[in-house]
């Protein structure tokens, strides 16, 4: 019994501490620490490398693309940029990058009284040019990051309707239009909304296969239809703002600007646009719950190859080489101006400011001050000339009528030299332009030197070489009666009181430039 009466005390003390001293606090625990690791593939960087992080630390983290690059997205396919991350778990990104393709779109907003659905549902236009620049457009560069391709506003159109008989019987037609048994749009919709575009706000082929897309927001383009990337007609696109196609062609009602992506249910205006231009650079209905498909967001590798390649193309412009080749004397190599004043340099400025920054135009002059039509001929003998030129100017004549040659000369001769010059352009006179001789009667020297008879020459000069071009389909730019000017107003003569200034040959440009770009285009 006191055996038994012992190992309870002892197990009273046990529980109450007895004994003697307090037990000691628990060492307190780190929080647990994570590694971060953020890098970067080419084309970009990011504006930390990582590192060690405790739990429950916040980080921010930024991709900055290089140059000519865009960034796509992180590697865990977040396209948020620059991203929060609460770090809770070891984290290792990567953000990616793609050299950037710049498309340029051209919106057309079609304008009309309200369309009327068979429903009686009025559709009246809604969406505006700041809807489009501030909303749309934003939407549907989201959706394309991840090819790396961005669009731009080239233009905004508020088109009216084209008016023509019958068009608004072409409209109720489209309004009352419907699917198949087969489920395929009518197709004959289409020709009737490529007719309601105005003609003079179309692309001609050439520029449809270059970096120009178009798309046409009409009110309504049909029941259950909400786009169609017109093929057969220049891939003039055309979407709905009023749709049917979640409803099965019920009563239209407006479709949304944009809708999350997250909770995708029908294709906000924004989703149309982009998918139409995905038909435009070669994708088609070949994946679920992608862009190309009637429900989805994402953008499979194949189709940004392959969309990537088209845009590519589109967007890419050849370096172009021009060259230029002014045949002629003092009024070709600009006597008394400068350097960069002449004509032909002021023509070569006008027509690079006409053409894309990768154009290199060249000039070459074979003219001097007092050289007649002989002084020409022999000294283009002398001269290595290629055939290749793709424009040529000739004015030339003046001194023979200074230096009392024989009229008969200069006929022959000046017909001579234009066949030289049309061997310059390897054959096509086309890109030759002939220019009118200058009238020096109308200038300080000319009036002491019997001005009436040499306008007189001069008239019998010109027209001479403006018969010639005419009889043989030759490109004939009379300048002439600018110079005649000189007396009214002095600022059209050069410092030496004989030759034509900057000025006048800037507005003889003025009448250059529309002729050689026909001819250089």
């Amino acid at each position: 019994m006191k055996k038994i009466v012992f190992w309870v005390c002892v197990l009273a003390l046990n529980a109450c501490g007895g004994g003697g001293g307090e037990k000691p606090d628990a060492e307190p625990v780190a929080p647990p620490g994570y590694t971060v690791s953020i890098t970067s593939e080419e084309g970009g960087s990011v504006d930390t490398s990582g590192g060690e992080y405790q739990n429950g630390t916040l980080l921010e983290v930024a991709a900055t693309p290089d140059d000519g690059f865009m960034f796509t997205q992180w590697s865990d396919g977040s396209r948020e940029n620059p991203r929060a991350l609460t770090v809770n778990a070891d984290v290792s990104l990567r953000a990616r990058f793609l050299s950037a393709i710049d498309l340029n779109l051209r919106v057309h907003v079609m304008q009309d009284d309200p369309w009327i659905h068979g429903s009686g549902n009025a559709m009246p236009p809604w969406v505006s040019g700041d809807d489009i620049s501030e909303t749309l457009m934003p939407e549907v560069n989201d959706i394309w990051q991840l090819a790396g391709i961005r669009w731009s506003i080239e233009n905004i159109i508020q088109e009216p309707i084209n008016t023509y008989d019958g068009y608004q019987d072409d409209i109720q037609y489209i309004v009352d239009s419907q699917r198949d048994e087969e489920g395929r749009s009518d197709p004959e919709r289409l020709p009737r909304l490529y007719n309601l575009m105005q003609s003079d706000n179309l692309s001609s082929d050439e520029e449809l296969d270059h970096n120009l897309f178009h798309i046409y927001i009409f009110p309504f383009i049909g029941n259950t239809s909400q786009g169609n990337a017109m093929s057969s007609f220049g891939w003039h696109s055309v979407v709905g703002s009023w749709s049917n196609k979640h409803n099965d062609g019920g009563i239209p009602e407006k479709t949304l600007l944009i809708e999350a992506q997250q909770n995708f249910v029908r294709g906000s205006l924004a989703r149309t646009i982009a998918h139409e231009l995905g038909h435009v650079l070669n994708l088609r209905h070949d994946c679920e719950q992608c862009l190309m498909y009637a429900q989805g967001y994402d953008i499979t590798d194949i189709q940004i190859q392959t969309a990537r390649e088209e845009g590519a193309r589109r967007s890419y412009q050849e370096s172009v080489s021009i060259e230029i080749l002014s045949l002629g004397d003092s009024y070709t190599i600009g006597e008394s101006v400068c350097d960069t004043c002449s004509f032909p340099e002021q023509l070569k400025s006008s027509l690079a400011a006409e053409h894309t920054e990768q154009d290199e135009i060249t000039l070459d002059v074979i003219a001097r001050t007092g050289w007649t039509t002989t002084n020409l001929k022999n000294a283009i003998v002398s001269e290595d000339l290629s055939n290749d030129y793709d424009l040529v100017t000739l004015l030339i004549g003046v001194n023979n009528q200074f230096q009392g040659k024989l009229f008969s000369v200069y006929e022959t001769e000046f017909i001579e030299l234009v066949t030289s010059a049309i061997s310059f352009v390897g054959g096509d006179k086309s890109k030759l332009i002939i220019v009118s001789i200058p009238d020096y009667a109308y200038t300080p020297f000319g009036q002491n030197r019997n001005p009436q008879n040499i306008s007189a020459e001069i008239d019998a000069y010109n027209s001479f070489a403006e018969n010639y071009a005419v009889d043989n389909e030759l490109s004939y730019a009379y300048i002439t009666d600018i110079t005649r000017e000189g007396l009214e107003d002095p600022s059209l003569v050069a410092s030496d009181g004989l030759h034509p200034s900057e000025l006048a040959y800037s507005r003889f440009v003025e009448r250059l430039t529309p002729i050689a770009l026909e001819k250089i285009k």
